[in-house]
């Protein structure tokens, strides 16, 4: 794709999705690709559209979600994918914060975690890990520019940078 922006790697089923930020021919999408443990080599698969401007990525391996932080468009996307073949399916949208940029998962308590940078706030969703359709829990205020954030789930702890603060908690 065109501008690729984020990474995210299930290592379970030797898949990783790169996500493509760039308003084009082959932006605005999310690429699976399978690769080769042995030696790295890729397979590229079929990208699927994403959002505006879709930056941030994360997937649940266990039950074959991805979720995507389109930055353009105010939204977090779940989409499904068949690791056998790498075909990815849309699920749906839920509106964000501004300009979201940061996405983690919780894979035991079925939780995503949205850092949204124009607005200065962590965004919690629920989502069904059978389908992947997810559900707005609300959102917590952090320091300026919320851009990273990651998930301790054994420990039920969220971690997020602050790049306009110069702030990490």
């Amino acid at each position: 794709g065109t501008n690729p922006y984020a990474v995210a790697v299930d290592t379970t089923n030797h898949v990783v999705f790169v996500t493509n930020d760039y308003n084009g021919a082959g932006g605005n999408t999310v690429q699976p690709f399978s690769y080769n443990p042995s030696t790295g080599a890729l397979t590229a698969g079929t990208a699927v559209a994403a959002g505006t401007s879709p930056q941030g990525v994360a997937v649940d391996s266990v039950n074959h979600v991805v979720f995507v932080a389109n930055a353009g468009s105010n939204t977090v996307q779940s989409l499904t994918y068949n690791p056998a073949n790498g075909v990815m399916t849309n699920v749906g949208t839920v509106a964000t914060g501004t300009n979201p940029n940061g996405v983690a998962v919780d894979t035991t308590n079925h939780l995503v975690f949205v850092a949204n940078e124009g607005s200065a706030t962590v965004q919690s969703l629920t989502y069904n890990p059978a389908n992947g359709v997810m559900t707005n829990v609300g959102t917590v205020a952090t320091g300026t520019n919320p851009t990273g954030v990651a998930v301790d789930s054994v420990n039920h702890v969220v971690f997020v940078a602050n790049a306009g603060s110069n702030t990490f908690h």
